[in-house]
This record gives C-alpha cells, structure tokens and sequence, in this order.
C-alpha cells in the first residue's frame, strides 16, 4: 500500500511515497519530481496545473501562491469570478491526487501533508479541509521543517541539535529541534510568512526590466509578455547558481515590436540585489535561536531546504550567521524534495510500516492557545494562556470560566492563539473562534458555571468542549473557522461537487491521444534530450519548442497539440543518437 506524503507548497509542491524502506518522490504526469503550484482554467473549462500552467500563466485565468492567503478571507479573481482561496486549494490537491496515483498506478486515500511552521490555526484547519475535500484523509499534519529534518536524520543514531533553514518560494521558516532514538523534538520554530524565492525573482526581475526599458522603451512588466519574461528571469537565476555569469534570454519577447531579450547579469550582481532580503531571513534564525535558548556552537547540524536555499549566498550567510558551520552538503538530500518525503516517512511511521517500529516524532505547540476573559475588577480585556507554546501535541486542558454579569443569559468564549497576551488585537495573534453559550433561562453568576477543556489531536486541530455544571449539558465544538466567513456543510459539498465536475472533465481532455502524445514528446525531449547536450543553441531551441506544446497544451485544442507535438518530434530526429 501506498505510504503518502504531500508538501503542498506556495510555489512548488511535492508527493512522495515510503516503498522498499525508503521515500521516493513520485513524478508528476510530465515526469517531473516537483509541480509548479499553479492552476490555469483552459480555454475549454478543463484544469491545467504545474508547469503547463505556469509556462501559460494569465492573470485572468491562473492562479499561483495560493497558500500564502489560505484561511483567510480574501477571495481570488479567476475568469470573471471570485473565489474562496479553498476553492483554489481543493483543486490543487486533487490534481496531486490523480498524478500521484496515475503514476503509482493504486488509488489511496491517505496522506500526512506538511505546512509552514508559523502557520497558525486557521491555515491549518483550511488545510486539511481543502485536502479532504480532494478525497484525501490527513493522517496528521507536520511542520515543513520538521518533515526535513525527519527525511535527513531518518538513519541517525546519535543524539543531535538541529537547526531547519527552509527558504522555499514563498516562505522562510527556521526551526531547531533535538534528534534523539528516532525521536524528533521540536524546540522553537519562528518564521517568515511572505519571504521567499517569488520575492527574489520579483527583485532580479525590477532590476533587469528597468535595463530592458532603457534599451527598448517598453514596459514588460505592465505587459501581456510579462510571464515569459518572468520565466527567463527565473532561469537566469537558477543558472546563478552554478555559473558565475547568467544570461535572461527570450527570442522575439514582444513580437510586434520584434524586441528579443539578451541580459547579462554576474552572480556578484545578483547577490547584491538580494542581499537586504538575505539578511531579513537572518532575524528568523536569531528569533528561533533566542527561543530554544541556544548559541550557535550548540548546533551540530544545519540543514538547508527549499530551492532558494541552492543560491550560493544564502549557504555562506547561514554559515557566517552561525559561528561558521557549515551547512549539510546537498548530496545528503534534494532540498526541493526533501519535505514530501519526510512527510512520506511519517505516513509510513503512523501506518505501520514494517522496519519502522522504533521510529516516532514529537511535535510541539507553536502558539499558546489562550481564552479572551474580561478582569472582573477592571474589565481589562487579556489573553488567558490555557495551554503554553511548547507543550507536546496531543495535549488537553481544562479550566472552568464563570459569567461577568449577574444575574447572566450569555457566555461568550473568544479562542486565540498567540503569545502577545496584553495585546488581544495584535495582528501576533489569530482568533480562531468564538463560542456562544447562552443560559435559558438567566442564571445567577454563582450557577453560571462552565467547564472548559481545550484539546489538540495529533494533527494540532482543535476541538473544544463545554460543560454546564448546572444544566447538565455538554457540547464539542471543532475548531474551523472564526467570523462571518465559515463555512457551512452545504457550502463544502458544492465545493466539492464543482471540484468533482472540473476534475472529470480535465481527466476527459488528458485521456484524448493528442494530450498523451503531447505528454510524451515532452518527457523525452525535457529528461532524455536536453540535459545531455552540450550546445546552448541547441538547448534553447528544444525549450522553446517545448513551451510550444505547453501552449497548445493549455488551449484545449486537440489539433493544435497534434501540430506542435509534430514539430517537436520532428526536430528530436536530429538528436536520434541520445534517445
């Protein structure tokens, strides 16, 4: 059976799955290890994500980072209509579903899915309702870094300090934690919520958009080209990383105007340009590091995540930050990857795996959860700490909460988690509910009272129970959503019903022979052809002939994919020799 895990990702997402005693990442439909997470609506109401659709990115019809927003209320445009964020999510996890078991060729049902570790209640719990919605029951949800670090230290034997540097797409989190006979603790995690690899190309891409308008005097930025001026950014970037020279190139970038793309930039140059967001990631490491009360020679092993973390830079900065250890060397593990498959690991760990009996982990408390209570002698509004950042997921508590009228026809408690305790208000703390509790009918103060027991699960869900002594009625509320815009059950099976609808017919455009065909011309020229040639000409060529078949991937046309995956067959004869 499969053993799943899913790093959903603000940039790029991952499924692995635990096989033959280890985690292997499981390919996307177009072979590939890690799947851009984008969505594009195509022309004919189908589903395009990865890089079909980040390559066909339109401000109308895609949407990208959606994770940065999940939990709130903030809706998403998409093709003239606006949309929950868990709409978007739900879609995206469905997708991973269905590549993830076309590849595996086995359907399964559960999975251990991964988040950021400053992610607070109401992400979590938006989470794991978008993936049960795909069909997918969470096994548990685990921290990003920890996830990592399970991946890395899977065969340690020996008791280590371990500090987490993730420096994904779109978020910086850092995290210490203590490996101890295959127990992984975590010790103080603090994190950045929109820091990431989007901001470094939105910098590099300021900077030689500025030089592209001295030269030519068009705007690519404010343009219907800004997407594949964005993509040649980001390859440049990647490039930074193991040359020291780089060059943005894009043939005929504004057709009309036959304006092509050439930008030099030395990797001396890029790190100048990205140092100030370099060092902001810094104050994370010196925030975790004062939490877990560490100095960096306690540290014995750093371990770099994330794509963004391949930038030579960043490896000298966390070097220098910390006394000068060096980082793990990436042959240890694939950064980009590494996260899915501790998740992976965990699935297995929680499903038991065989050779895995005297594995766990221990995950603790980020937040503290507090009530909202009012001081009855200076109605001074605070946070009460019910359960205190650090303690050990599953945890419960209890504390009994009397009314602040008297004679009294109402309780309200007000849930939070945060650690700013004089502040309710602070943007440091989230409301995750509030729960009305009425008395019918009116009751003095002294009878008022109810019994409160706060509980996390394995998962860090909460679920909350009230006890009224004096009526004898108990009820258990699970903790989702606060305010105006939770959602109902009716609600959450139309999302899923439009899920289903959109699923089925995107399955019905890729089981077409052109759509296949288009899949497997790409998988050979992109994993069999191109890496192995030297010629940079020849490489150009090929990619661009390949985001030609993305394109007529994303249109919907079937004769239109025909076409362009002809073209790109035909030109793969000269190169017959390394296939």
């Amino acid at each position: 059976m499969p053993y799943i895990g899913i790093d959903f990702g603000t940039s790029n997402s991952v499924v692995a799955n635990f096989h033959y005693g280890q985690a292997e990442v499981v390919p996307n439909h177009e072979g590939q290890k890690w799947t851009p997470s984008i969505v594009t609506l195509r022309r004919d109401g189908t589903l395009a994500f990865g890089q079909e659709a980040k390559e066909n990115f339109d401000e109308q019809r895609s949407i990208r980072s959606i994770k940065r927003i999940l939990g709130t209320p903030e809706r998403v445009p998409l093709v003239g209509q606006n949309l929950r964020t868990e709409q978007i999510a739900v879609m995206l996890f469905s997708l991973l579903k269905k590549d993830a078991e076309q590849a595996l060729n086995e359907t399964f049902t559960k999975a251990v899915v991964t988040i950021p570790a400053n992610s607070k209640g109401l992400a979590r719990h938006a989470t794991k309702l978008c993936a049960g919605a795909a069909g997918l029951q969470v096994l548990t949800l685990i921290n990003e870094p920890t996830a990592a670090a399970i991946c890395y230290g899977l065969n340690a034997q020996d008791d280590q300090t371990v500090l987490v540097y993730d420096f994904g797409g779109g978020t910086l989190d850092v995290t210490v934690l203590k490996i101890h006979h295959g127990i992984f603790e975590e010790v103080a995690s603090k994190g950045i919520g929109k820091l990431g690899g989007d901001d470094i190309d939105d910098a590099l891409a300021k900077v030689l958009a500025e030089r592209f308008q001295e030269k030519t005097g068009f705007d690519i930025l404010h343009s219907p080209y800004k997407q594949r001026f964005m993509l040649a950014v980001e390859q440049a970037k990647i490039d930074l990383s193991t040359e020291q020279t780089a060059v943005a190139r894009k043939a005929e970038l504004v057709p009309e105007r036959h304006l092509s793309l050439e930008e030099e930039i030395s990797r001396s140059e890029f790190e100048r340009i990205i140092l100030p967001l370099i060092i902001k990631s810094g104050t994370a490491i010196d925030e975790a590091m004062k939490l877990a009360k560490l100095r960096p020679r306690d540290i014995d092993r750093i371990l770099l995540v994330g794509g963004t973390s391949k930038i030579p830079l960043v490896r000298r900065y966390v070097a220098e930050k910390l006394a000068g250890k060096e980082p793990e060397p990436f042959d240890r593990v694939d950064p980009m990857t590494c996260v899915a498959q501790g998740a992976a690991i965990v699935s297995a760990i929680l499903q038991g795996a065989p050779g895995l009996d005297n594995y766990a982990y221990s995950v603790k408390l980020e937040h503290s959860l507090c009530a909202n209570p009012v001081d009855q002698r200076t109605n001074r509004v605070f946070l009460d700490p019910i359960i205190k950042r650090g303690s050990d997921i599953p945890c419960s508590f209890s504390k009994v909460y009397y009314p602040v009228a008297d004679p009294a026809d109402r309780v309200l408690i007000s849930v939070y988690e945060g650690d700013n305790y004089d502040n309710p208000d602070s943007p440091e703390n989230v409301k995750l509910a509030e729960i009305p509790w009425e008395f019918k009918p009116p009751r003095p103060q002294r009878d008022g009272a109810l019994d409160v027991t706060f509980e996390y699960g394995d998962d860090g869900i909460l679920t909350v129970q009230i006890h009224d002594q004096y009526a004898g009625q108990k009820k258990r509320f699970a903790i989702q959503q606060a305010g105006e815009d939770q959602m109902d059950a009716s609600q959450l099976i139309r999302l899923k019903r439009i899920n289903e609808e959109l699923i089925n017919r995107t399955l019905e455009l890729e089981s077409t022979q052109e759509y296949r065909d288009a899949v497997e011309v790409l998988k050979k020229t992109e994993q069999d052809v191109i890496p192995r040639l030297d010629n940079l000409e020849d490489r150009r060529e090929l990619e661009e002939l390949c985001r030609a078949v993305r394109e007529a991937m994303a249109s919907g046309d079937r004769k239109r994919m025909e076409d362009a995956s002809a073209t790109l067959n035909d030109r793969l004869l000269n190169y017959a020799y390394l296939l």
